[in-house]
């Protein structure tokens, strides 16, 4: 049994989750990561991917760096121009490239400065993201519940995104979180935070196999649960949710230490921003999304 504790806790450490905040399985994917030494309150993720593998997820895609149209906003040692090389298909390359001309754009001071995050919270990896237009990412998801086929939520596009992580503080210390913000068109913006709802209410608690865990001898499974905590306290529309991820044996008893977190998604207009901080908080996590709504004002030309 300690080996299989370990094996949970490496994998969620890891960066097995990122398969490629636009793809629903690397979204859900963020929340596995963070497992033990770190207490969740939203999100993670990130959103996202929620953030948990199966589950509904909130955070930010962690592969997004090896997207097309994505731009790494830290700074970095400048390397050599790379020879040419093929162009990719169209189906990868956007009709047009976001810029600070475009109503789509939308300016990092719309991201929370890093003293608003805490103290016990570093900042790191900010990241804009071009659309991409062959896929079409749902971050909500909860497969692993035989109600949400049925639910048929309409995945979206995203014309822009805006993204950064968080962390703890401190060496050692595992576990991300993330704050991202989405510019959809202003149907699908609404359609997030309905489906959202709709999600929450179809599949309260389920259990899934854990493809970690699991061997061909023995079936490990994860219990999850969500409630919302409360409506309505920012921007147009607003949700703060909690996430809890129990891993069990098939007997159904606990395997380690429960995952709990608490996120918010807030839309703001066509803006729609998941606030994840990996932190067990709902105090925290309203506060620093009512704040993450004045600012996304800014980036809200009707606002």
């Amino acid at each position: 049994m300690p080996e299989l504790r370990q094996e949970y806790v490496q994998f969620m450490e890891s960066d097995k989750a990122d398969v490629s905040w636009a793809d629903a399985v690397d979204v859900r994917a963020r929340g596995d990561r963070r497992r033990r030494n770190v207490a969740i309150a939203t999100p993670a993720a990130a959103v996202l991917a929620l953030a948990f593998a199966g589950g509904i997820v909130i955070a930010v895609n962690r592969d997004d760096h090896q997207q097309a149209g994505t731009r790494q906003l830290a700074h970095s040692t400048p390397t050599p121009s790379p020879s040419p090389s093929p162009k990719p298909s169209p189906s990868r390359t956007p009709a047009h490239v976001v810029t600070s001309a475009d109503v789509a754009w939308i300016p990092t001071e719309a991201l929370p400065p890093t003293a608003e995050m805490g103290r016990d919270l570093v900042v790191f990896d900010v990241k804009e993201a071009q659309p991409q237009p062959d896929t079409q990412d749902w971050i909500f998801a909860a497969e692993g519940c035989t109600a949400y086929t049925a639910l048929n939520v309409r995945p979206a596009s995203y014309l822009f995104k805006l993204s950064q992580k968080v962390r703890r503080a401190g060496p050692g210390v595992a576990g991300t979180g993330a704050l991202e913000i989405r510019r959809y068109a202003s149907a699908d913006a609404t359609q997030v935070l309905g489906g959202v709802r709709q999600v929450v209410e179809a599949c309260p608690t389920y259990e899934t196999r854990d493809p970690v865990l699991s061997t061909p001898e023995r079936v490990m499974v994860s219990r999850r649960s969500y409630v919302v905590l409360s409506t309505g306290f920012a921007g147009d529309e607003s949700l703060l949710m909690k996430g809890t991820v129990q891993p069990v044996t098939p007997a159904g008893e606990p395997l380690g230490d429960a995952v709990v977190s608490v996120l918010a998604v807030i839309r703001v207009d066509d803006l729609v921003t998941i606030v994840d901080l990996g932190l067990n908080d709902e105090a925290r996590t309203m506060e620093l999304a009512k704040k993450a709504a004045v600012r996304l004002c800014a980036a809200t030309p009707v606002c």
